[in-house]
């Protein structure tokens, strides 16, 4: 299963972030995946690979070629059409998109901000979403 993992957070990062992490922590490493999904689809017996906004496309489309599904998490971050996470869930979405359209069957999960790139994917529509005083 792969999991994207989203840019930490760091105000002078121009990918912007998802996760604000302490240093030393944030100094080392530039992506996160919280432990709980890791650990979730480990749960249910399978092997997670990290899905890399730092990956080319290639290494992206090939990698997603021999998963048997894929995870977008939740956190934060700028999703809307052009923003580097969004360009990357754009990449991912094409290839299973591709893939399940011919026969491998290849689901695709989103939780939470996972579950909101995903309605602006398939909607074509960044405004299809609306804040709520809820």
């Amino acid at each position: 299963i792969g999991i994207a993992a989203w840019p930490l957070h760091d105000e002078s990062h121009s990918e912007g972030g998802s996760f604000p992490v302490p240093e030393p922590a944030a100094s080392k490493h530039k992506y996160y995946i919280p432990a709980s999904y890791v650990k979730w689809a480990e749960g249910a017996g399978a092997r997670v690979v990290p899905l890399l906004l730092s990956q080319s496309e290639t290494s992206i489309r090939e990698t997603v070629q021999q998963l048997n599904g894929v995870i977008f998490i939740g956190g934060g971050g700028d999703i809307d059409r052009g923003s580097p996470v969004r360009r990357f869930a754009d990449l991912i979405f094409d290839e299973v998109l591709r893939l399940n359209d011919q026969g491998q069957h290849l689901p695709l999960w989103g939780t939470c901000l996972g579950f909101e790139i995903l309605a602006k994917i398939i909607s074509g529509d960044d405004t299809v979403l609306s804040r709520s005083n809820a």
